[in-house]
Formats: C-alpha cells, structure tokens, sequence
C-alpha cells in the first residue's frame, strides 16, 4: 500500500500510497501491450498494404482510428499503473483514472472520510479533501469500503498517515473525520 521513495534533492522522503496495486498494475500493462499490438499492426499494415496485417481494403481513415485507438489503450494503461497518491515537499498529488491533481499543504482545510456514491448506487467510505477556497475532491484511489461497515482499518491509518505528512489535523478543524450513518461525526 505504501511505497517510500528517495529524493536527492530533498532531505526528507516522498510516499507514495497505493490501492489495489495488483489490479491496476496488471490490466494497466495490459492496456499498455494492447495499445502497442494495434499501433504495431497499424504501422504494419500501412507500410505492407498488400499484407495480411492490412486486412484487406483499410483507408486512411480505418489507420488513424486504428492508431487513436491504440494511443488511447497506451494512455488508459499508463494511466492505470500511476493511479496513486503522492506527498512530497509538503504537497499531495491525487492520480486517478483520468486526472491528476496536485494541491499545496497550505491549501487544505480538512481531509474527511465520508460515504460517497461510487456511481452505482452503493455508498462507499472515501476520503474528500476540502481546501480553504471551499472547492473539495474525493480522493477514489483510497475507497474505505461500504458505508455499511466500518471503514477498512490499514485504509484509514494510511489516510491519517497522509494528514500527518502534510500537517492537517493539527486542529479540530483539519482532523480526520469519519461521519458516521445519521450524520453524527466521529473523530
């Protein structure tokens, strides 16, 4: 779940957090070989059009459709082996499936865990970072759960890890919060 990496510019280390590890890493490099296989075929059909790579009658257009599809596999695998969070020189970068986003220490407000639709309908505990601007996000790479049980242990442990990296909590304000079913809120 944690994996610590040496800076040589910085005297203290960078940490990078990671959730279900063997998943992303396995279908992101499968991604990544798929996406290669068919901008290997397409380049291969292209250069030997009368070969059986080109599949008999491709245009230009089938090429490029061809190669965006398998530019979009090796960035979805890429994409797959960094999902992550990152803390180094007081900062924390989320990298999720799609975006990544990196925020200042000084910045956050608070980090709470909170039950969250994961899109289907179920509430799942995952934490959401709220800055001092009033905007927040989720950060999905750390899902505690279901909001039916108790948030995941080590899960959570990491998150307060991640707070103590970055001073928040060192108030009432910024500590991590759990709100339980019915809105009571425990610390």
């Amino acid at each position: 779940m944690r994996v610590m990496h040496r800076s040589a510019r910085a005297t203290t280390p960078s940490l990078t957090f990671r959730s279900m590890r063997g998943l992303h890493l396995v279908t992101g490099v499968s991604c990544v070989v798929i996406g290669i296989g068919l901008l290997v075929g397409e380049a291969a059909a292209l250069a030997y059009p009368h070969s059986s790579w080109a599949g008999g009658g491709n245009s230009t257009w089938d090429y490029i459709w061809g190669a965006g599809v398998g530019l979009v596999f090796v960035w979805v695998g890429i994409r797959m082996v960094r999902v992550g969070v990152h803390i180094s020189s007081g900062k924390i970068t989320t990298r999720g499936y799609l975006r990544t986003r990196t925020v200042s220490a000084s910045e956050i407000r608070a980090i709470t865990l909170q039950p969250h639709d994961n899109g289907e309908g179920r509430l799942r505990w995952i934490p959401r970072v709220e800055l001092i601007s009033g905007k927040s996000f989720w950060i999905y790479s750390f899902d505690c759960g279901p909001e039916s049980k108790p948030p995941k242990p080590e899960k959570a442990a990491a998150i307060e890890e991640v707070c103590a990296l970055l001073g928040v909590g060192a108030d009432d304000v910024g500590k991590l919060r759990s709100r339980q079913p019915g809105g009571a809120v425990a610390e």
